[in-house]
């Protein structure tokens, strides 16, 4: 039985307690999914120390939790990406580690106090990125078995739907809500900015 709801809407808009993205280690700007949400929720910038100098790095597989669960609500990165863009060949950065790193970081979310339901944009980890869909979604597949009955949700604007292939990145609105909405691909790092009005781009990291 799958336990992965699919919902058609807007990350940004989430009502689960948690909302989830991947994140590289090394970094200080952000693009994609990770730039609108930390645009919405500036708490959850977690490159922000990075850009201040410290050289700070953080380890493959590991999350950072960011908020309070009231005014400033959970948003999680799971560092599934050491550095931006495609996948390398070989080393530390490849697609198979990649997705060893993603599924450490959902195990380290699964034992998170206090998380009720969790929310992750469409193409977690691909797009950009470069991760094949049906390794993360069977990778989340897995995660809300061992959550359950606790809701894991994953967004996807404009597409409705469930599984199945990569085709379009994303799923967060733009900073400014639908009118500016645009396609995230979703995490490692990076993507185009946040598009103009009316377009869409494709993200990830």
């Amino acid at each position: 039985m799958r336990l992965l709801v699919h919902r058609e809407g807007d990350l940004l808009g989430a009502t689960e307690t948690h909302v989830v993205h991947q994140a590289n280690c090394i970094t200080q700007g952000a693009r994609g999914v990770a730039a609108a949400l930390f645009a919405r929720f500036p708490w959850s910038d977690v490159y922000a120390r990075r850009a201040r100098g410290s050289g700070a790095r953080d380890a493959p597989g590991s999350i950072a939790v960011r908020g309070d669960g009231g005014a400033r609500r959970w948003v999680v990165a799971v560092f599934g990406q050491v550095g931006p863009g495609k996948p390398r060949s070989k080393g530390q950065d490849t697609a198979a580690r990649r997705l060893e790193y993603f599924e450490q970081g959902l195990r380290a979310l699964a034992r998170l106090e206090g998380a009720e339901s969790f929310a992750f944009p469409h193409l977690v980890g691909c797009g950009l990125a470069g991760g094949e869909w049906r390794d993360y979604e069977a990778a989340l597949e897995r995660f809300a078995g061992d959550v359950a009955p606790r809701p894991v949700v994953i967004y996807r604007l404009g597409g409705g739907g469930g599984g199945g292939g990569g085709g379009n990145a994303g799923e967060v609105g733009g900073a400014g809500g639908a009118s500016g909405a645009k396609r995230a691909g979703d995490e490692g790092a990076e993507a185009p900015a946040p598009a103009p009005a009316g377009k869409r781009a494709r993200a990830d990291e």
